[in-house]
């Protein structure tokens, strides 16, 4: 597994979080709160100036499940965000903009690394979700 973390520059604490949390039958929904708790995005706070936008795009979020009270929470900011990409929404916060090109771009490298991981343990049903994210 240090070679998947070496590949994909992933922090050992994303790494390890992947190792004791993707299990073999884990749901779509689940799959992508793993992604979203990544030691990558944690400095992904909700700033003062975004809370307003971000309020009213968890209103409207469809696809993420995310508890609507704490959307200050990294974690939340990056599903929400991450379905703001989907969606193709327009932001018109800054730093939400860029935080999306942020958790964009990670993301990719992270979902392939998520991709080997479920390859290299033989959990077929995974792959195929991390397969279809890539």
């Amino acid at each position: 597994m240090g070679r998947i973390a070496s590949n994909y520059y992933i922090n050992v604490g994303t790494m390890s979080y992947f190792m004791e949390n993707l299990k073999p039958h884990t749901s779509e929904e689940m799959f992508m709160y793993h992604l979203a708790h990544a030691d990558e995005f944690k400095q992904l706070d909700a700033r003062k100036e975004e809370f307003e936008e971000l309020k009213l795009l968890m209103i409207d979020i469809r696809y993420m499940t995310v508890d609507k009270t704490c959307f200050n929470e990294s974690y939340t900011k990056v599903l929400v965000l991450f379905e703001v990409y989907l969606r193709q929404i327009n932001l018109r916060t800054f730093s939400l903009i860029a935080d999306l090109a942020y958790i964009v771009q990670n993301s990719a490298r992270l979902l392939r690394a998520m991709f080997e991981i479920a390859m290299n343990k033989n959990y077929a049903n995974l792959a195929k979700i991390a397969l279809r994210w890539c």
